[in-house]
């Protein structure tokens, strides 16, 4: 609802796709009256899959700053820019894979800056570096040793 009705509306040019498992009725009545908004419901694990390597931006705001946003990995591991809020990066070391957004306008203003922005070999090259420690196979090392020292 957060970008919908706060973000979508400083953007009108830009389109946004909103992705996500059972849309509320409230959500489903807001995203149709902003004309740049396109929700797709309950999409298959494949659509989510095409929807996040195809978006050029990925909005990543959440409202709880407790644990790893999974959302935030996924869309670090398959997709391009991140336009985050603290609270999606609060306890994670992803701040410099991401770019930042606290405010409606500030999102809005970094969303009209990245669509002017290819997302280049070299941005996929620092952000592998960034997820090494996320790797799951790393991951699972470091689990088996505390498990087993």
């Amino acid at each position: 609802l957060y970008i919908a009705k706060k973000v979508a509306p400083l953007i009108p040019h830009i389109p946004i796709t909103i992705a996500g498992k059972n849309a509320s009725q409230h959500l489903q009545q807001v995203c149709s009256r902003q004309t740049n908004i396109r929700l797709v419901n309950s999409p298959s694990q494949e659509q989510m899959r095409q929807l996040i390597a195809t978006a050029h931006i990925h909005l990543m705001i959440t409202f709880q700053g407790t644990g790893v946003k999974l959302k935030l990995i996924n869309a670090l591991y398959q997709g391009r820019f991140i336009i985050a809020n603290d609270l999606m990066l609060a306890g994670t070391s992803l701040a410099s894979a991401c770019v930042a957004g606290d405010t409606p306008q500030k999102i809005a203003r970094q969303c009209q800056e990245l669509m002017e922005v290819p997302f280049t070999a070299e941005d996929i090259e620092k952000r592998k570096k960034i997820l090494a420690p996320w790797d799951i196979h790393t991951l699972s090392q470091q689990l088996i040793s505390i498990l087993f020292a």
